[in-house]
């Protein structure tokens, strides 16, 4: 799971700079090589501020969820939390109905 989140927010912070990369004319010198050597500049300089706000992030994440060595279980899975719940509700649904069946045979048995 925190792979998952490292990754989404890499493609969310990443997305900003390479669609500015291609929609926004830097002021360049009249050297290409200066003007690309400029451009790495700006993006690298960004790119490690956004990189920085990512490490922030996670270690916030980190914080909050706490780190995990041992393997899923019941108790710390949310996907297995909300699978037991539908199991749950779904034999709620059964016992429901069971004791709608029961309640009209004992009306029809008076």
């Amino acid at each position: 799971m925190k792979k998952v989140l490292l990754v989404a927010l890499i493609a969310l912070a990443a997305a900003p700079v390479l669609l500015q990369a291609q929609t926004a004319p830097a002021e360049t010198p009249a050297d290409p090589a200066a003007a690309l050597a400029q451009r790495v500049d700006q993006l690298s300089q960004k790119l490690a501020e956004q990189v920085q706000g990512l490490q922030k992030a996670i270690k916030e994440i980190q914080e909050r969820l706490g780190d995990s060595y041992s393997r899923p279980t019941a108790f710390n899975s949310i996907e297995r939390r909300l699978e037991d719940i539908e199991k749950r509700l779904d034999k709620l649904a059964r016992d429901f109905d069971d004791l709608e069946d029961q309640v009209h045979r004992l009306e029809r048995g008076r």
